[in-house]
């Protein structure tokens, strides 16, 4: 919508991400959060009217005296605002430009009688064959006080994807001499023993002794893979639909040297869908304050898309599938953009089936490196990677107050015998 608004009605629209990934399940949204929302829905019905206007021509827009008598001598903000997107004029109201940010212009917009005749016969045409859904609020989460909870939960945790089997099996997996090695899921115990690796010797819990003697043994913080662990959502205790959360994301984890990449296990613990949104948006914040302190974005991709060539694949793929039914003006329009590309005066079917296939991706020349990999590398030459990591499992503790940690977990773990230097 954010383009659209800018490239049709010539409106910046503000999309910040701390409104955007704001918590919009709260019973009560914040007035940015309704503001954010009301212009969204004013900035759609802008695009709309444009769009009419520009398909009827200047015939189908009266003057604005007109449109000024039809309203009144003292014109509220709203008929203002519609007045000036149709005119095509800036007016000035209180010594400040009217803009979608206005909050107050969608409330009687569409009984506004300063729209031509022409404008609302173009506009009920666009909308043949489209259906309006009434809003049915099934749940009624916001009238029953004493299933709210339960129903924004309920609501939250069909939009993610939950894990089918348990994260911990808690097998025992033993050295040649007795020595338990650590737990682990049933999958990689069983293959000890496809491969004639190892042998069963007990079925409850399921345990494998090895029959060689492993290059590594556990030795640093052992007790913590050593320990039986539960399926519950560290934070609430809840026992069903839990996610992997990883406590270190992995954009920075992945360009840790190799002894930090050891024992991963430690920062993935499992939280309930409604907490792991939670911690989620926190860890946002907290990379938006990593990615100002060290003068690195956080939007920085390798390969971006070419606004050109989706543009052109787009017109050769409706050209290509149903130009019959595209009209006559529009279809000169994508004509036109194909022929312009292929710098040709004539196109056929199997150039149009080509260009409809073409890749929109091209090489980002401003690129020099991931988000992660650029903070880390920095990390590593200033000998502060140690502190970076303490600092996200803090930074979980600090935030989520999780309740059902499994034992021996740290925030110093695996970091003593590690060197920044």
């Amino acid at each position: 919508m954010a383009s659209l608004s800018d490239a049709i009605v010539n409106v910046q629209m503000d999309k910040s991400y701390k409104v955007r990934c704001s918590n919009w399940e709260a019973k009560v949204l914040e007035s940015r959060q309704i503001s954010y929302a009301a212009n969204d829905a004013v900035a759609a019905l802008q695009v709309f009217l444009a769009l009419c206007v520009e398909k009827v021509g200047a015939k189908g827009v009266i003057g604005v005296e007109q449109c000024l008598k039809k309203v009144g001598e003292k014109p509220t903000n709203d008929q203002l605002l519609l007045i000036s997107f149709l005119s095509g004029k800036t007016y000035l109201l209180n010594q400040s430009r009217l803009s979608v940010q206005s909050t107050s212009i969608w409330r009687k917009y569409a009984s506004y009688t300063c729209i031509h005749s022409e404008v609302k016969k173009v506009g009920l045409s666009l909308c043949q064959g489209i259906i309006d859904l009434s809003f049915k609020n099934k749940s009624n989460l916001f009238n029953k006080k004493s299933s709210s909870d339960s129903n924004l939960r309920r609501v939250t945790e069909s939009s993610m994807s939950t894990r089918k089997t348990p994260l911990y099996h808690n097998c025992l997996l033993l050295a040649a001499d007795g020595c338990l090695l650590c737990t682990c899921v049933r999958k990689k115990a069983e293959w000890y023993v496809n491969k004639n690796l190892g042998t069963v010797i007990k079925s409850e819990p399921f345990t494998v002794q090895l029959n060689f003697d492993p290059s590594g043994r556990p030795f640093v913080d052992r007790d913590y893979y050593t320990t039986v662990k539960e399926n519950r959502c560290v934070v609430c205790g809840k026992e069903e639909d839990y996610v992997k959360k990883k406590v270190v994301p992995r954009d920075y984890r992945r360009h840790f040297p190799p002894s930090l990449k050891d024992h991963i296990s430690h920062d993935i613990l499992l939280l309930c869908v409604p907490c792991h949104q939670t911690s989620e948006l926190h860890d946002l914040r907290l990379k938006e304050d990593i990615a100002e302190k060290y003068v690195v974005p956080l939007n920085n991709t390798k390969m971006i898309e070419d606004k050109q060539l989706k543009k052109v694949r787009s017109a050769a793929k409706a050209l290509a599938s149903r130009a019959d039914e595209i009209p006559r003006e529009r279809r000169s329009v994508l004509e036109n953009i194909v022929k312009e590309f292929l710098q040709e005066d004539e196109i056929n079917v199997d150039k149009l089936k080509t260009l409809a296939e073409i890749g929109t991706a091209k090489e980002n020349k401003f690129y020099i490196g991931s988000h992660g990999e650029r903070v880390v590398k920095k990390l590593i030459e200033n000998g502060k990677l140690r502190e970076f990591i303490k600092m996200w499992r803090e930074h979980f503790l600090s935030t989520m107050k999780p309740e059902f940690l499994p034992i021996y977990w740290s925030v110093d773990h695996n970091l003593t015998y590690y060197d920044d230097e």
